[in-house]
């Protein structure tokens, strides 16, 4: 990643770095708001995978574990089962939710009240430069 001066679209401005750093609160707060719209009553999840090479599949099979620790945590049932000798992908996944969309909108407009956020918005789609 090349870090630039404010006039060069080649790479990312410091500007730019300092307006994502300062929404990232904001950022995380909508995340979480965002989440509580959904209820999750049941996930359970299935899978073997394997990658072209082992090494690759184990490393990947070990970050979706520790993804799947968490969720456990959470209540679901994960289980995934690395396959080291070919290509493969099978599984199945069965998610119960309830949602509540009234709060999807609240988390957009709480978002938007916050000076950050609004900033980074406005960089991000070019105004104000």
């Amino acid at each position: 990643m090349e870090v630039i001066e404010e006039g060069d679209a080649d790479g990312i401005s410091v500007r730019r770095i300092r307006s994502v750093l300062a929404a990232m609160p904001a950022f995380i707060d909508f995340i979480r708001d965002l989440f509580r719209s959904f209820h999750f009553k049941t996930i359970r999840c299935h899978l073997k995978l394997g990658l072209d090479d082992p090494s690759e599949t184990a490393i990947l099979t070990g970050r979706l574990w520790s993804i799947a620790a968490f969720l456990s945590y959470l209540g679901a049932d994960i289980q995934i089962e690395p396959f080291f000798e070919e290509e493969r992908l099978e599984g199945e996944l069965l998610a119960e939710a309830r949602m509540r969309p009234i709060h999807i909108p609240a988390a957009i407009i709480s978002a938007l009240r916050e000076k950050e956020m609004r900033s980074l918005i406005k960089d991000a789609i070019g105004w104000g430069r």
